[in-house]
């Protein structure tokens, strides 16, 4: 009895943890808070394009642990690399395609738990021409390339799948979303550098926490999650 009470507390722990993970990220997470205020007229219009796209086509948002977007510009092009369409179809490996609404292409693993892009944007496809989502991935259906970073991003980790409002004309809806360790990269993206620089902090400051004894964090609760 004694081993079952501590395990249920164990797991109450945890929900606790990823409550406080998934809090933080809806509060802080700089993706997020793009989309969070967002009108038609004024600076914002772009990410009202996104999150008006999101919500007409029951898209799902990438989002990146907070950590790793650290010096990272929120732009129309980073935000709208994270917005994405699934494919309806899962291969026979399990892995199921994926297009931004920048145009890259992207998979997520059999088991999914781990995302990449396999593909740089299309000169044809961005942010203003949301209407080509559906060709744009019959395009990349097409490839026959596997599981793998060829477009020269790095690979990432789902810690979370869940979902969060975002807003648009005037109204609050709930969205899909996945929570990932990194931002989604490909060759040559213009927050590569940015995104490694945060990555390299973030490992810093974890190895510093684990040689001084320091507790697990945030960011520890989160890679706990589920799928």
């Amino acid at each position: 009895r004694r081993r079952q009470q501590q395990q249920q507390q164990r797991r109450r722990q945890a929900a606790a943890a990823m409550a406080q993970f998934l809090e933080y990220e809806r509060r802080n997470n700089p993706v997020l808070l793009s989309l969070a205020t967002t009108s038609s007229t004024g600076g914002g219009e772009a990410f009202y394009r996104i999150a008006k796209w999101i919500i007409d086509n029951e898209a799902t948002l990438l989002v990146p642990h907070s950590p790793k977007l650290e010096g990272v510009q929120m732009t129309a092009e980073f935000v709208g690399t994270h917005a994405v369409i699934f494919d309806t179809h899962t291969q026979s490996n399990g892995v199921r395609r994926f297009v931004t609404l920048s145009g890259v292409g992207g998979m997520i693993d059999g088991k999914g738990e781990k995302i990449c892009a396999t593909s740089s944007p299309s000169s044809a496809f961005g942010v203003t021409a949301t209407d080509t989502a559906t060709e744009r991935l019959r395009q990349i259906l097409k490839d026959d390339s596997r599981y793998s970073s060829k477009a020269g991003g790095g690979i990432s980790l789902v810690l979370r799948r869940t979902t969060l409002p975002i807003e648009a004309d005037g109204r609050g809806t709930l969205i899909n979303v996945i929570l990932t360790s990194e931002p989604l990269t490909y060759a040559n993206c213009a927050w590569g550098a940015a995104a490694a620089a945060a990555a390299a902090t973030v490992s810093g400051d974890m190895r510093k926490s684990s040689s001084g004894g320091g507790g697990t964090g945030v960011a520890n609760g989160g890679s706990g999650g589920g799928t």
